[in-house]
């Protein structure tokens, strides 16, 4: 990244990583409800699904492509699995788990 644009983009990668922890958090929430409720866990995924898809639309822009990347592609899984029966939603916990894992790293 320039120097003049990274210096101008530092605000706004500041307030994401704030943000990052608050959708964290958010993830960490709907995946207990999905855990714990059964019934719910349909709608629960969705939710952490609309939640990655605001991490990936952010995270590349502002150099974080990695973890753009994988939000994108843990969204994608869980929209392709949404409402196929064949697959246990607690498949997908882990996957979701070692994301709010990753570390943090920056391009």
């Amino acid at each position: 990244m320039q120097a003049g644009l990274a210096a101008n983009l530092e605000p706004i990668r500041a307030r994401f990583l704030k943000l990052l922890q608050e959708r964290k958090a958010e993830i960490q929430h709907n995946l207990e409800v999905a855990a714990e409720a059964p019934d719910q866990a349909d709608q629960a995924l969705l939710n952490i699904a609309a939640v990655l898809h605001k991490i990936a639309g952010t995270a590349g822009t502002l150099g974080f492509e990695q973890l753009g990347t994988r939000a994108r592609e843990i969204e994608n899984l869980i929209l392709e699995h949404n409402g196929d029966q064949s697959v246990q939603h607690s498949e997908l916990y882990p996957v979701i788990n070692a994301f709010l894992d990753q570390p943090l790293q920056a391009t």
